[in-house]
């Protein structure tokens, strides 16, 4: 895990909100919007939520993570796509 979402992770525990497995990390409604103004904020160009994901492959194989388990993270189910 990184460092910044452990942080966040750890400061949200101390701050006593349910941390359930039905209890939301973030109360973000409509990822799209965040993204948005995320990117704008940040002087980019507009990205889509599928292309956080397909950095995040990305930079898992830069890393040398393998195939199989890159698949699995993704939730893909035959390991192809």
């Amino acid at each position: 895990m990184i460092p910044a979402a452990l942080d966040l992770l750890t400061r949200l525990r101390a701050a006593e909100i349910p941390t359930g497995p039905d209890n939301p990390v973030l109360l973000i409604q409509v990822p799209r919007i965040v993204l948005d103004h995320s990117c704008e904020r940040l002087g980019i160009d507009p990205m889509r939520v599928h292309d956080l994901g397909h950095l995040f492959a990305t930079r898992c194989i830069e890393s040398g993570v393998d195939l199989p388990t890159l698949s699995t993270w993704l939730g893909h189910k035959d390991g192809r796509h």
